[in-house]
């Protein structure tokens, strides 16, 4: 299936969307927009061509109020799909889910023993859709983490790059029913669990020594944090214990016990991150992320100063995290606080490819126990804190020099065809020691670089002799005599598309056959007759709901110069994200 039939099918023609996309060095890119505009030829061909160029593809599965430009919950419309993210154990989880809870309405393979289910739902607000996300995650042993209603999932007939081999994302459609919240079996158990939560004894008593009772309660937690089914637990609890009176009803009631207390520990952690990321301005489409990492000691109040006269600016300030340190979009912030930082303590740059002996540097420790090496995240360079350490360095650890990478490119998309089709026999290059000597970069026109100047040569000669295929050289086909393509606003052709579809001419058999196809984001037919049918159903759209296809009468400084810059379809100057709508 591929991106439009599937947009189609799940989203209105007005539904405000967001495309995301990443690579796997770099940060997230995000595009609103609506579902109309997101099937537009042009941009579907221009988001192609950034995943070829390496980049994850990613869609919203609920929509945004209009004109939203920020993904969190608050801007969320309305719940249009339940889903999961099933990456262990897929065919396993898969067959249970299916047997326990309604046919899914998707089934995205987004790798190899990995899932993505989806359902078509109604009648869902935040709190429900999330909950009931939740405790599937929980039954069926799927991604906890991703049981948010802003989560934005794979889009079909994009590539995975996260893996090697790359993986192409394939829908299967299963069911065409829109759910609500009575149908899901796990929606009766969450709320099993809610009631039982809100009595006065719902935490599991505190038991006194190590007794068989206590090593039980561990040994339920520890199966159902590394996914195990509420069945599968429960049955071997039961199994486990035939000395209690009834055994089934204490399986149930400890796992049922075990399940509140993982919600609730999991609902603890994640409100404490979605604080934190709304403390945050979140990162718009283009901008850069600014990492500095830690900082020396009494740098923190003069770095939440910094970050405070920024804020008085109205320009981003700095966000502290355990995982990057301190770290903003605000370029001229991040540099102004580095320099501080070099005012505050001196740091000595080591030479050379300092990459390529990381993990020594990591390890080198004084007399002491002390590290003598860090790494600056912001320049991307190791140091030392001293002219003494980094001599040290040197005489402790060869540095080997940097070596110039050279890339295999190619600007014509035959030529990105053909690079990709030889990927596996890149992969298989090795050097002496067996170790790969290309690495796929990605980036642009930039893709698979080594600094191996014969296995890059080597790889130029497969390059070309594979570029000798004719299936590189395809001319372009002339049109079809007779041929005629609707045009006009692509929202209202979105909105009439069922009528289009109804409009027939007598077939060979006596029947009815379709004059219209779809094809490549265009409707055609090679009969003016039906073409001018369909431009006057398009006229009568476009005149019932002109409030639908009015121009916006506002327009932002980076919309204006994205409807403006229309030249370029690997999107206009100056870092905005995707073609001009």
């Amino acid at each position: 299936m591929m991106m439009c039939e599937y947009i189609l099918d799940n989203f209105h023609p007005d539904d405000w969307l967001v495309v995301a996309r990443k690579h796997e060095q770099s940060y997230w890119k995000q595009r609103f927009l609506t579902a109309a505009e997101l099937i537009e030829p042009r941009f579907e061909s221009w988001l192609r061509e950034q995943c070829d160029s390496g980049d994850n593809i990613y869609i919203t599965m609920n929509t945004l109020k209009p004109d939203a430009r920020q993904r969190t919950k608050q801007d969320i419309a309305a719940v249009r799909h339940i889903y999961l993210d099933v990456d262990y154990d897929g065919q396993a989880a898969l067959a249970l889910i299916r047997a326990q809870e309604p046919d899914p309405s998707y089934i995205l393979k987004t790798s190899h023993d990995k899932y993505q289910v989806i359902w078509k739902v109604k009648d869902f607000d935040i709190t429900e859709a999330e909950a009931l996300q939740k405790a599937m995650a929980l039954k069926y042993g799927a991604d906890r983490a991703a049981t948010d209603v802003t989560r934005v999932l794979r889009l079909p007939g994009f590539t995975n790059w996260k893996y090697d081999p790359p993986c192409e994302i394939k829908a299967e459609k299963i069911s065409d029913r829109i759910y609500q919240p009575a149908d899901f079996n796990a929606e009766r158990q969450y709320k099993s669990i809610i009631a039982h939560k809100n009595t006065a004894n719902y935490a599991p008593r505190k038991i006194a020594g190590n007794t068989q009772s206590e090593r039980d309660w561990k040994e339920v937690c520890r199966r159902l944090r590394r996914g195990d089914s509420v069945a599968e637990v429960q049955s071997w609890l039961k199994e486990s214990r035939p000395d209690k009176p009834n055994p089934k009803y204490y399986a149930e009631r400890t796992v049922l016990r075990a399940l509140i207390h993982i919600e609730q520990i999991f609902s603890e952690k994640e409100n404490i991150m979605e604080n934190t990321v709304n403390k945050y301005e979140p990162t718009k489409a283009g901008e850069k992320e600014y990492i500095i990492g830690t900082a020396p000691k009494g740098m923190s109040e003069v770095i939440t100063a910094m970050s405070d006269a920024a804020k008085k600016l109205n320009e981003p300030g700095m966000l502290w995290t355990e995982e990057k340190g301190w770290h903003t979009t605000n370029k001229n912030l991040a540099e102004a606080v580095h320099q501080k930082i070099l005012e505050k303590e001196p740091r000595y740059y080591l030479q050379g490819d300092t990459y390529a002996v990381r993990k020594e540097l990591a390890a080198l420790k004084d007399e002491t126990g002390n590290r003598m090496a860090y790494l600056d995240r912001y320049r991307g360079e190791w140091y030392a804190r001293s002219e003494e350490i980094r001599n040290r360095i040197y005489a402790a650890i060869s540095i080997p020099q940097k070596k110039e990478m050279l890339y295999l490119a190619a600007d014509t998309k035959a030529g990105r065809d053909a690079i990709f089709n030889i990927k596996d026999r890149l992969n298989e290059m090795k050097d002496e020691t067996g170790k790969k000597v290309f690495s796929y970069k990605g980036g642009d026109l930039k893709q698979w670089g080594t600094t191996d100047a014969t296995a890059f040569e080597k790889a130029k000669a497969i390059l070309a002799e594979e570029l000798k295929n004719p299936k590189y050289h395809k001319t372009q086909k002339a049109p079809e005599p007779g041929k005629f393509v609707l045009e006009g606003d692509n929202r209202a052709i979105f909105n009439i598309r069922e009528q289009i579809k109804a409009l027939t001419r007598p077939g060979p058999d006596g029947g009815e056959a379709k004059v219209f196809i779809y094809k490549k984001g265009q409707w055609s037919t090679n009969s003016p007759e039906a073409l001018e049918k369909a431009k006057i159903l398009l006229a009568a759209e476009l005149k019932n709901h002109p409030e639908k296809y009015a121009p916006k009468k506002e327009v932002t400084a980076v919309e204006q110069t994205a409807f403006t810059q229309k030249t370029s379809p690997t999107g206009p100057a100056g870092g905005s994200d995707g073609p001009a709508m």
